[in-house]
């Protein structure tokens, strides 16, 4: 299984992180990780995270286009 981990802003996940998201795969899994090319730094509120959406949409497209058997976006927005 190929898996994309997507950043859904302007920060590029580190190796540290996908070690750590690599403890929890199968053994056949590969993951590569990807940000958007444009749009917020953080996401802090709901405008942020209406600017990340273009974006992500056309990387999931392009995953799919490049073969990715599945995504999981690596971003935590708590709502208050």
């Amino acid at each position: 299984m190929r898996l994309l981990n997507l950043d859904p802003v302007l920060y590029a996940t580190t190796k540290e992180e996908e070690a750590y998201i690599g403890k929890y795969l199968g053994k056949d899994t590969v993951l590569e990780s990807r940000q958007i090319k444009n749009g917020p730094q953080t996401i802090e509120s709901e405008y942020d995270e209406a600017l990340s959406q273009a974006p992500v949409i056309a990387e999931c497209i392009q995953a799919e286009k490049d073969g990715f058997d599945g995504i999981s976006l690596t971003v935590l927005v708590i709502p208050e």
